[in-house]
Formats: C-alpha cells, structure tokens, sequence
C-alpha cells in the first residue's frame, strides 16, 4: 500500500507531465547511492523517451510507484532502469511511464548535483555503460541457472 506521500507525489508528478512542468520529488530510498541518498530532493525535467541516452537518471512509475533510476537500455517499446546501488534491473516499463529526466539533485536546501553540466553529460555514458555490463552479466546468469 502506497503512503500518503505517494499517492501525493505521485498526484503531482502526473499534473506537471501532463503540463510541461519541473518539479520536484524527495528520494525515498538508497537505490542510488552514492550520487543520491534518502532524503535528497530531485529536480526533474520534462524528456522524451527519444531524448534519453543511456546513463541518464530518470523518473518513471513502476509497479510499485514513482521510481527515480538509471537508464540502462531503451527501445521504442521500453525502458530498461537500474539503481546504481543494485544489482538487479528494474522490469522493463514503457515509454509511456516516463514522468522525466533528473536534472539536478538538493540535500539540504543546497544543490548537490547537475546531471545537465557538461562534464558530467561525459561522464554519465561511462556509468551507463558499467550498469549495461552488470545487466549482461545477470541475464548470462539467469540463463545459466536454468
């Protein structure tokens, strides 16, 4: 069940897709530490699925809610995310579950973060590529445990 919180960023989020808008959402988890921890506050950007490259930390809604990963892989048919303190990938979800594109991250008040600076738009891919390696490496597992 979904806390109150959720269902209200979640209410939130769908308004400012649905208008264009920035907005905001406070990190619940530690799925992507080290670069954001609970707690921390994202500013997210409207994106088109077409727009993403690999290594970009987006915000899409997933089973369990509004989910704020990386992006590991995408077609035009999904999305494949992954915290970058997990091991496994997230399920793939459609294009259509895509709210945005984290442009920044607060702790504190304070601007931790600017994943649209140009350095680190280098260094993202590098990232990406890392978490497409893991992802491989758990598929060729899954497959040889069968």
């Amino acid at each position: 069940m979904k806390t109150d919180y959720a269902q209200l960023a979640l209410s939130l989020a769908l308004e400012s897709r649905s208008s264009g808008q920035i907005f905001r959402l406070r990190v619940s988890s530690g799925s992507m530490r080290p670069w954001l921890d609970p707690g921390d506050v994202v500013v997210v950007t409207p994106a088109l699925a077409s727009e993403l490259k690999p290594g970009d930390i987006i915000v899409v809604q997933s089973a369990a809610g509004l989910l704020t990963h990386r992006l590991i892989s995408s077609s035009s048919e999904w999305l494949i995310t992954k915290g970058d303190a997990c091991w496994m990938v997230d399920p793939p979800v459609p294009p259509s579950a895509l709210f945005g594109r984290v442009a920044a991250s607060e702790r504190g008040g304070r601007r931790i973060w600017n994943f649209l600076h140009p350095v680190w738009r280098v260094l993202q891919p590098g990232v990406g590529l890392f978490n497409r390696v893991v992802l491989a490496m758990s598929v060729l597992a899954r497959r040889l445990r069968v």
